[in-house]
């Protein structure tokens, strides 16, 4: 599950910019892999495909609150799960322990701490 993770992690910094510029978070318009590819006002093109993994991508939520969610398309044996980035403060710091991706399978800095046990 690293390559998901770091495809959608490669969002955070455009993400952060366009949010801090615009005072808004963009949508996402899947790249044709051209240069000349027009993008609707409010939108970034972006490429969610890697050797192993392709993500469809959202963003969500109310600037400076935000989430980037990849649901990972069919092509992945966790095909329809989700890894999810959320912000609260304009993209400075993203959490990415959100998402339906079991936690075994996540990078370390992408698990939920577990809960202490009751003594």
């Amino acid at each position: 599950m690293a390559e998901p993770t770091e495809l959608l992690g490669g969002l955070k910094a455009p993400l952060s910019e366009y949010g801090a510029n615009e005072n808004a978070w963009p949508g996402l318009v899947q790249s044709d892999g051209t240069n000349n590819q027009s993008v609707a006002a409010g939108s970034i093109a972006v490429n969610l495909t890697g050797k192993y993994s392709s993500l469809g991508g959202t963003v969500a939520g109310t600037y400076p609150n935000g989430t980037i969610t990849g649901t990972m398309g069919s092509n992945s044996r966790a095909s329809g799960q989700t890894i999810t980035f959320a912000t609260t403060n304009g993209g400075q710091l993203w959490d990415c322990t959100g998402g339906t991706v079991n936690q075994k399978f996540r990078p370390q800095a992408c698990r939920a701490a577990a809960a202490a046990p009751n003594p």
